[in-house]
């Protein structure tokens, strides 16, 4: 049995931290296509008279008031967006991004070059942020921390804040000076600081979880939501100054200057199976102090709204919850719709042979010519129905320059069989259903090697079948594996958690089914990847998860403690994706998109408009499928990008190095 250590020149990789970077995207024709999900978060740039919208799908939206559109979107986080908030003066954002269960960071995005300025991690769940009145720094609070803490807006360096903060801060602002700074805890606490000596200058006690608090009237009243309606308080004694009561939930909105003594009420999401209704109210206090409400107004022509809401000198921005935006503007009798792109979503990709496969999110199927050159002008493109299947995985052992061999499969059911291709894209082409699978459980992952394909179902059994006889050539269940791969034609490989931290690997002879364990220091086998020439590569986790660090390793087989370490990451990442073009690795470890590990060091992808969700290599390429659906190409020595191509409803369109050449062509769905 031979394993393959090296298939590039030895001592070329080196061992790296890789940690968050700032990065510019590369620039491209913008595809307008809003979001894949629901608008969690919406900010109004009224010096470009645009509307910024976040969402559950990572990416930053650009909608243009006059053009009535959505004109570029970008992706910031690979995780959904909780909070939005603009930089005043500036093109620059700070967005809060949170996987929902341990990750949260912060960062801080120029959004007209689509450069990120820092990323910050926190080990708490930030509640609030907000830009001083000036921008000249950031305000943050997290759960479960007293006090807040300031941040440089260009760099994330954190700044001196006040000392002496108690309770968990829920709103803060400055005024424009920029000398104080006013903060408002759950507790019902209002101080105001001093920023230069950090010292508390005033306090007052008030109605504690004020929700949706404001400061409008030149800071002079801070308004909120509890549970008896809506209140106005005086912002430096606390004293309720005047209450709605007809209020019990919504979201409030300062109207174009806080100076005025006017704002408005965003009434109850009313969302029905269809349809969202809203009702908003503008509000003033009188010079007496009297509440008032000036206009109310009712309006039920939307899609279903989601949390996302803004609003800013008397119109109101609403997301929804399949992606749009509807704006209401001042004197508008109904909301309108902000137009967008409707794309082909593509979600999963494979390369075999001389054959890029692809599947949409609607389940389509399409074989592409794997170099992009190859595509022509005006050519279309058919999509065929997939027939439920939603992923893909090809070959790699078949040649350059021959036709591609494809296993189709599902995760979702046991219903559906896997499906070998053989001849993809040919006249010639084959289809043979591996209906002799022990199908009992939905599958998990699965892949092909020569004439075998290997499974592994959602419970741990594996299963490695004969695609020529398409019977079972060999069964084993493992105890809660991550990964498979194959090592050769006869050895199988098993990422798993190993509470003893020495064995994060077992491989599996699949004749005589001896298994041995793969003895390394760490805790997590979570990815495995068989390059196209056999070396194997596996990513690690170590340590605890307050101090984890997830690495790559190029593994050997025959003596694992001389596998070879090509790059770290200080935190936990399962679930990177690991590919090989010719001497290049490359992997998406980090979470912030690919990078290049060769012998010129550590080299970023030129980055394409979304983080990377499939990363393949083939000989000449190293293919990326992003979020938004675009697939890019790339040099595997520079990692610069070479083309992009991208599905709408109707077309394909691909552009080359430098929007050089962009030809496009019809696209064609085939039931």
């Amino acid at each position: 049995m031979k394993h393959y250590r090296h298939v590039i020149k030895p001592g070329i990789f080196i061992l790296m931290i890789l940690l968050a970077a700032p990065w510019v995207y590369s620039q491209s024709v913008a595809i307008a296509a809003g979001h894949s999900g629901t608008v969690s978060v919406m900010a109004f740039d009224s010096a470009r008279n645009y509307i910024l919208s976040a969402g559950a799908d990572g990416f930053l939206g650009i909608w243009s008031i006059r053009n009535n559109s959505a004109i570029d979107r970008f992706q910031v986080s690979p995780y959904g967006i909780r909070s939005l908030s603009l930089r005043p003066g500036k093109s620059q954002a700070a967005i809060v991004e949170s996987d929902g269960v341990g990750v949260y960071r912060i960062s801080a995005w120029d959004y007209v070059a689509k450069q990120n300025l820092f990323t910050l991690r926190f080990r708490d769940p930030i509640t609030f942020i907000n830009y001083s009145a000036a921008g000249n720094f950031l305000i943050v609070s997290r759960s479960g921390r007293t006090g807040v803490v300031f941040i440089h807006p260009e760099t994330g360096e954190i700044l001196n804040s006040p000392p002496d903060m108690t309770g968990t801060v829920s709103f803060a602002a400055t005024g424009r000076s920029e000398r104080t700074v006013m903060t408002y805890t759950a507790s019902g606490q209002i101080n105001y600081w001093e920023l230069d000596s950090g010292r508390e200058v005033q306090n007052a006690m008030t109605i504690p979880n004020l929700g949706s608090p404001i400061l409008f009237g030149n800071n002079r009243y801070l308004c909120g939501i509890d549970p008896d309606g809506l209140v106005v308080l005086d912002a430096v004694t606390g004293k309720e100054i005047a209450r709605d009561r007809d209020v019990n939930r919504g979201k409030l909105f300062t109207v174009s200057s806080s100076d005025l003594l006017e704002f408005m009420y965003l009434g109850t999401l009313n969302n029905s199976a269809a349809r969202g209704t809203i009702n908003l109210t503008h509000y003033i206090i009188t010079t007496q102090g009297k509440l008032e409400k000036q206009n109310k107004t009712t309006a039920s022509s939307m899609p279903i709204i989601s949390s996302g809401v803004t609003a800013q000198g008397g119109a109101v921005a609403l997301g929804t919850v399949d992606g749009g935006v509807w704006l209401f503007g001042e004197h508008d009798l109904e909301p309108r719709v902000l137009n967008r792109v409707k794309v082909t979503q593509v979600s999963a990709t494979a390369v075999s042979g001389d054959t890029l496969g692809i599947i949409t999110e609607d389940k389509f199927l399409s074989f592409l010519p794997l170099d992009y050159q190859s595509i022509r002008d005006r050519a279309t493109i058919t999509l065929e129905n997939s027939r439920g299947y939603t992923q893909i995985y090809g070959d790699s052992g078949i040649l350059p320059g021959t036709p591609g061999r494809f296993l189709l499969w599902q995760t979702e059911n046991t219903r559906s069989y896997p499906e070998i291709i053989i001849g993809a894209g040919t006249e010639d082409r084959k289809d043979m259903i591996l209906g002799r699978l022990n199908l009992r459980h939905p599958l998990r992952n699965a892949s092909l090697l020569g004439s075998q394909a290997l499974f592994l179902d959602s419970v741990g059994n594996i299963t490695v079948m004969s695609t020529e006889t398409g019977s079972s050539k060999f069964t084993y269940t493992a105890t809660d594996p991550l990964d498979i791969a194959f090592l050769d034609n006869e050895n199988v490989i098993i990422g798993q958690t190993n509470i003893a931290q020495n064995a994060p690997f077992l491989t599996v002879n699949i004749t005589t089914e001896e298994t041995v364990p793969f003895n390394y220091p760490s805790t997590v086998g979570a990815k495995l990847y068989r390059g196209p020439e056999g070396a194997v590569y596996g990513g690690v986790v170590e340590g605890s998860s307050d101090s984890a660090i997830s690495a790559l390793l190029l593994l050997d087989i025959d003596n694992p403690s001389s596998s070879t370490r090509l790059v770290e990451y200080r935190g936990e990442d399962t679930g990177f994706i690991i590919a090989q073009s010719g001497e290049s690795v490359a992997s998406t470890i980090g979470g912030n998109g690919s990078t290049l590990h060769s012998n010129r060091g550590f080299i970023p992808f030129e980055r394409a408009p979304s983080l990377p969700i499939n990363l393949l290599g083939c000989e000449d390429y190293f293919i990326v499928l992003g979020r938004d659906g675009t697939i890019s190409w790339h040099d595997p020595a520079t990692g610069f990008l070479l083309a992009r191509m991208r599905f709408l409803e109707t077309e394909w369109i691909l552009e080359t190095q430098n929007r050089s050449r962009t030809i496009r062509g019809p696209l064609q769905k085939k039931n």
